[in-house]
């Protein structure tokens, strides 16, 4: 059958000009067919099927060959069958210049408004409040309060309450001084009849006064013993001295205070935590986000760190790779401004000799150490009074360092510092851990490019190749005898030229036009060049797909919408496209990459993926429309994946459920998705269907591929399946018989209940089973042995 003879019921539609498209609507052209048979005479046939069914299935459980022929298929790891095309790579927009502002503006707040500070500071206003409720409520003449600094082991009198021009701000908490230091001292309260002439504190209270004579010092502790503050009471000569009600009344109110600074302390650590942990995720979130840098997003994390705990200068260290038991690191360092961190173009290499980063980076142990005079770098320049550095942990393993100098107004870092230090680190190690993540995706992506470059270059068909296909069906005037039937097979003399042939039933089922006007040359030959010499799953089983679909089309055009019709060609042709020789169930059993990018049908998913890239690099489908781009795909990828013979168990049980319904109809968008999943399967086996001796030769062809499985398997050690063993070959035809019985047979059937043209290839079916039954019945082994030529 050919173009000029036959008439064609669809209009070509890739003939029409992008002209034409404006001026008329395609898409429902394109997405539906111009008719729809009626499904009751099919509905009668299906529950006959159904019938028939029943039978296979006790088949099934009960045959022992059955169960061995399929074991490859029903021991596959199966999940969700649904996959979502991914049409473009989805590209991160950035951020706004707004939102610029705001993260700028939010760090420069969190940074300036210092946590530390602010507690001090709330805490200094409640003892000023405090001290002046005292005084009114005992009646004191005057009241003083100090600050204590137990780091330093100093007193501070608050500048609100200094009496004297002579008085210290600042003493040393010590006896045989003032009646506050000695106070601070003990941590108790002491109380005193005649303040200058009591032998306990010579100094009397530090300054000089002519109408003092009763004084009072009561400490404030918080409930863990902690020195706060100083509270000291006096009255005048001529005044009553202070009673046992009035020491009662202020200790009172000091335990009272000490609890509140304690319970204010936790409040506002908790607050601090939080205000920093949520600028710590917003500054991470920027990052993420693609806004900030790496190095940029470690500043500002390890400067917010150095204001928080009050540090003078802020270092941060990570690890870039190990050399000869040593640790090369790259160093950030304050720049001039000291209000940003810049790496320094020259590595570090910290060996193992306990240095300070050395404990850090190798034992990863917190160093928290002060020392007047200790002095760092390779100039001496600093001088470090204190040091605190925190390692960088990720997955157990240091992978850098943050270090900070000197505490402000601070002898040393305390426990609260470490542990702040220790959440900025954490902040750091998920930038640094996700930097260098980002940056292996990223050159993978890069390879990945080249990679994809490189193939393709080496894949698109050569001049050569093209101008033979040209000159080989120019030469040829006529399609061969009986091509447009289904029990045609290229000869060994068509073997050569099986790509013009393809393109002979791309032509026939679509004109010529499309033809000219898409790169369908281009895309065969790149699919050819795409398959891998198995000796089944090849070009040449494609090409038998691809024939039995062309012929189901051609005779029955008004069936299919134009783009079920591509869908279904273009699926034909690459249903196993770059396949490895191998199945599902092994590339599981050997964790296959494929197995871990696709949790179900693996294979087929992988074949999708090719002919996509094909497609695209080919410009196959340039003219089309987005959206109906689309939704070919989606029917593409729908086709290649109902070629997963798995997948033939579940057909069959959604059209039992569709018979049991009487539901079926060719215009419900799932019972027609499951005509198209049978026709797939139909022609993916239809070079299965072949009689004899054609039979046997694809026979030969399909256990020869799974003895080259079972001879990877061997070597390996592992026990095999008893297909791939090549010690079993006596059992080829049974397992032929029981393949054709319940799987082929079955599927055939249903197809040529919904195009009867099809009823020859049930009709050869049937033929090549009794021919196999006959072999085995007569036991014709040099028949059905493989041929020489595909053993290994």
């Amino acid at each position: 059958m050919t173009t000029e003879n036959r008439t064609n019921l669809v209009p070509d539609l890739s003939t029409l000009s992008v002209a034409d498209s404006v001026l008329r609507p395609l898409d429902k052209e394109l997405l539906e067919p111009q008719f729809y048979p009626d499904p009751v005479v099919f509905r009668a046939s299906l529950e006959k099927l159904n019938k028939d069914d029943i039978e296979l299935k006790k088949n099934l459980t009960s045959n022992k060959a059955t169960l061995r022929v399929l074991a490859p298929y029903l021991k596959t790891i199966y999940t969700d069958q649904k996959r979502i095309i991914e049409t473009a790579r989805i590209k991160r927009a950035t951020k706004t210049k707004d939102v610029k502002l705001l993260y700028d503006r939010k760090s420069t707040d969190v940074m300036r408004a210092s946590p530390d500070v602010l507690e001090k500071f709330e805490t200094i206003i409640a003892i000023h409040e405090t001290a002046d409720v005292l005084k009114t409520l005992i009646k004191a003449n005057n009241v003083v309060s100090y600050m204590v600094n137990s780091d330093k082991g100093e007193l501070y009198q608050n500048p609100r309450h200094i009496v004297s021009s002579t008085s210290k701000l600042t003493s040393k908490i010590e006896q045989g001084t003032t009646m506050a230091a000695y106070s601070a001292f003990t941590k108790d309260y002491v109380m005193s009849d005649s303040v200058f002439a009591d032998g306990r504190f010579p100094l009397g209270l530090g300054y000089e006064t002519s109408i003092t004579k009763y004084a009072m010092c009561v400490p404030v502790k918080t409930p863990d013993d902690k020195l706060v503050a100083i509270y000291e009471l006096t009255r005048g000569a001529y005044e009553s001295a202070f009673t046992k009600r009035d020491l009662q009344i202020v200790l009172a109110v000091t335990a009272w205070m000490g609890v509140s600074i304690t319970q204010n302390e936790l409040y506002n650590s908790l607050m601090r935590e939080q205000d920093l942990t949520d600028h710590l995720l917003h500054i991470t979130d920027i990052y993420h986000c693609e806004y900030a840098d790496v190095d940029k997003t470690l500043s500002d994390i390890a400067m917010l760190a150095r204001e928080v705990v009050g540090a003078e200068r802020c270092n941060l260290y990570v690890v870039d790779k190990e050399s000869k038991g040593a640790l090369i690191v790259e160093e950030y360092d304050q720049g001039s401004s000291n209000q940003e961190l810049f790496k320094k173009r020259t590595k570090k290499t910290i060996e193992s000799d306990g240095s300070v980063l050395s404990k850090v980076l190798f034992n990863k142990q917190i160093v928290n150490t002060h020392h007047p005079n200790l002095e760092v770098g390779p100039e001496g320049e600093l001088v470090v009074r204190s040091l605190l550095c925190v390692p960088i942990i990720c997955d157990k393993t240091a992978i850098g360092a943050i270090q900070m100098t000197n505490k402000r107004n601070e002898i040393k870092f305390d426990k609260k510092d470490e542990e702040m230090l220790e959440k900025f680190s954490t902040f750091c190690a998920i930038n640094v851990n996700h930097s260098k993540s980002h940056n292996r995706v990223y050159k993978s992506e890069l390879q990945n490019k080249m990679n994809l470059e490189m193939a393709m270059y080496h894949l698109k068909p050569c001049v050569h190749e093209r101008e033979a296909t040209n000159t080989s069906r120019n030469s040829v005037t006529t399609s061969p005898d009986q091509f447009f039937t289904f029990g045609w097979s290229p000869t060994q003399e068509d073997l050569p030229r099986v790509a013009e042939l393809t393109m002979c039933l791309f032509q026939e089922v679509f004109g010529n036009k499309f033809m000219h006007s898409h790169n369908v040359q281009n895309f065969i030959l790149t699919v050819q060049k795409c398959y891998r010499p198995n000796p089944y799953h090849n070009f040449l089983h494609a090409f038998y797909a691809t024939h039995t679909m062309a012929n189901i089309i051609i005779r029955n055009q008004n069936f299919f919408s134009e783009i079920e019709r591509r869908a279904l060609m273009v699926a034909a042709l690459c249903q196993d496209v770059d396949h490895p020789g191998s199945s599902n169930i092994f590339i599981h059993m050997k964790k296959h990459h494929l197995s871990e990018l696709y949790s179900s049908s693996p294979l087929e998913n992988h074949h999708f993926a090719v002919a996509r890239l094909i497609i695209d690099q080919s410009n196959l489908f340039k003219n089309l429309k987005t959206d109906v781009y689309e939704v070919l795909l989606q029917e593409i990828y729908n086709n290649i994946i109902a070629t997963d013979i798995t997948l033939y168990f579940q057909f069959i049980q959604e059209l039992r459920q569709s018979v049991d319904n009487k539901s079926f109809s060719f215009q419900e968008p799932s019972d027609r998705r499951l005509v198209k999943n049978f026709l797939m399967l139909a022609c993916s086996l239809s070079d299965q269907t072949m009689p004899l001796p054609m039979g046997k030769k694809i026979a030969d062809r399909i256990h020869e591929e799974m003895f080259r499985l079972g001879d990877i398997e061997s070597l390996g050690g592992n026990e095999l399946l008893p297909c791939m063993d090549r010690d079993d070959i006596d059992m080829i035809p049974e397992e032929r018989i029981q393949f054709l019985s319940v799987v082929v047979l079955p599927c055939v059937q249903v197809v040529s209940n919904i195009f009867s043209a099809f009823v020859a290839v049930e009709e050869n079916v049937k033929l090549l089973l009794e021919q196999w039954k006959e072999l085995v019945l007569t036991k014709d082994q040099d028949m059905w042995k493989p041929q020489e030529s595909y053993k290994s």
